[in-house]
């Protein structure tokens, strides 16, 4: 039973509620959203979001919303408007190495204001899964690339051993690609 597909079969259980999209990836179809009550996370699926007249919300995205209980916990029932949405979103990358490629698990940016430029070379991505890693030129860390990082650079795909130039930051767990462009 899909309850989370079709909001008039789900039973409200918070109305208008304000929360704070974690992440969101539209290729997946889901993210989560931070209460801001302090409640746990609530489940956002795609078609909440299309409802709302959106096909994506940027990671920071401030809503209003109502919610229902899904079977893992709370879920996003229906989104009554946007509050407020971050003019160049702070996207977070793939879950942990495993997969999930629009989770915020990999560690989201730090800001350290420590953008870096460098080039490499691609050693393998995974479009299932959403992410993938370069190794850059100069001998450092690989670098983790997302899937969301490729959609907003107008890639697809990256081929194992494709040239890039990267804007990295430093996540939580090692370098991130905050920008990529196919050289």
């Amino acid at each position: 039973m899909n309850t989370h597909r079709n909001s008039d079969r789900m039973d409200v259980t918070h109305r208008e509620v304000s929360a704070v999209v974690k992440w969101f990836n539209p290729t997946k179809g889901f993210g989560f959203v931070q209460l801001s009550d302090g409640s746990p996370d609530a489940f956002l699926h795609i078609s909440a979001v299309e409802r709302a007249g959106h096909r994506d919300l940027p990671d920071g995205t401030t809503l209003v919303c109502d919610l229902s209980a899904g079977q893992k916990g709370p879920q996003v029932a229906h989104i009554h408007h946007i509050e407020s949405m971050p003019d160049v979103p702070p996207r977070s990358s793939g879950g942990d190495y495993g997969g999930g490629g629009g989770g915020g698990g990999y560690g989201g940016f730090e800001d350290t204001g420590n953008d870096e430029v460098v080039e490499g070379s691609v050693k393998f991505f995974n479009a299932e899964k959403g992410f993938g890693f370069v190794a850059p030129d100069n001998g450092g860390k690989d670098v983790f690339v997302s899937a969301r990082t490729l959609e907003r650079a107008g890639v697809m795909n990256l081929d194992p051993e494709a040239r890039v130039r990267m804007t990295t930051r430093m996540g939580q767990k090692g370098p991130m690609a905050s920008s990529v462009e196919l050289l």
